[in-house]
């Protein structure tokens, strides 16, 4: 179950990081925000931060935890 878990992630975070630098570039965006409990998640917020082409605006994670 781990593994299938793990693989889903993956897939996710892939697609949507792909699919916002694909959005950006097409619109010629500088920088991309990632906001709302989706930034919460690790594996998303180190795909965006590891690539060098747009400025990624990410809030500091104790703030990606707060619901209202």
């Amino acid at each position: 179950m781990n593994n299938l878990a793990a693989s889903f992630q993956t897939a996710v975070v892939d697609a949507l990081v792909t699919k916002t630098f694909e959005a950006a570039e097409q619109f010629h965006a500088r920088d991309i925000v990632v906001a709302g409990g989706v930034s919460a998640n690790r594996a998303l917020r180190k795909a965006f931060t590891d690539q060098k082409h747009f400025v990624v605006h990410i809030p500091h994670f104790p703030y990606a935890l707060i619901m209202r």
